[in-house]
């Protein structure tokens, strides 16, 4: 039977978001991720990681590994042990009650009780999926589009730094007599125009203000990281921990209740 990749789902609740991604072969138990918008005490993440793996099992019978996330995409820590970071659940074959454990290697005992059956598209009814064809043939239109854009950027490429100067130069060289006048002339003008700058005689414009003090800030910020590399990697990751509470933020946004 061809191989299918799932669609993950996405839900949000009130201080968290949850994504539900299917189990897939050779991968036989399904991931879930609680995603926390703050800082929530280790017994209400476990407490919400077991209602979800609840809420899951019912809806589909596959067993489950299930783990934390703060609002910087960090796994957070319920235990000193981190084989016990998270909770791993399925549901009894014969008595249809919930297992659960804090414990990830239980996992393996869990996934021997109740074994994905060989259509995952039974259980799976209602979420969208890929076929591994389809997936290969984005990949191949992906590819082929890449290959087009590349070779787009090189004509244009050839164009202006080959045929743009080799144009001019034919040009210039059978052309009429006055244009070594006019290219001279230009190339006066130009010099003069720099002289002015260097001697203070031209003012500057907006965008070359903008330019210099650009560039000055630049200077002062290389200057102040070169003093100080240590404080300059904690600015940098600080500021990677803020674009992640960004794209986290972000994500619950787009995510329908």
């Amino acid at each position: 039977m061809e191989k299918v990749y799932f669609q993950e789902l996405k839900v949000r609740r009130d201080d968290y978001f949850v994504t539900y991604r299917p189990a897939s072969p050779p991968f036989d138990f399904a991931s879930l991720f609680l995603t926390f918008l703050s800082t929530r005490s280790n017994d209400v993440v476990l407490a919400a990681l077991e209602y979800e793996l609840q809420i899951w099992l019912r809806r589909y019978s596959v067993p489950i590994m299930a783990t934390a996330f703060d609002d910087t995409d960090s796994v957070i820590s319920l235990s000193e042990d981190i084989f016990e970071n998270g909770l791993v659940g399925s549901i009894d074959p014969d008595t249809g009650k919930i297992m659960s454990s804090q414990t990830l290697s239980d996992l393996s005992d869990f996934t021997k009780l109740h074994p994905l059956p060989e259509n995952l598209r039974d259980i799976y009814s209602d979420i969208p999926f890929e076929t591994e064809r389809q997936r290969k043939q984005k990949v191949a239109e992906s590819l082929s589009k890449t290959r087009r854009n590349v070779w787009a950027t090189k004509a244009i490429v050839l164009f202006w730094f080959v045929v743009v100067p080799i144009g001019v130069a034919l040009f210039e060289y059978f052309g009429p007599g006055w244009l070594g006048t006019v290219v001279l002339a230009y190339a006066l003008w130009k010099a003069f125009q720099e002289w002015r700058r260097l001697t203070g005689r031209k003012k500057p414009n907006e965008r070359e203000k903008e330019e210099a003090e650009k560039k000055t800030k630049s200077d002062h910020y290389f200057y102040h990281c070169e003093r100080n590399p240590k404080g300059f990697l904690r600015l940098k990751l600080e500021n990677f921990e803020e674009d992640a509470r960004s794209r986290t933020r972000k994500e619950a946004a787009e995510i329908n209740s």
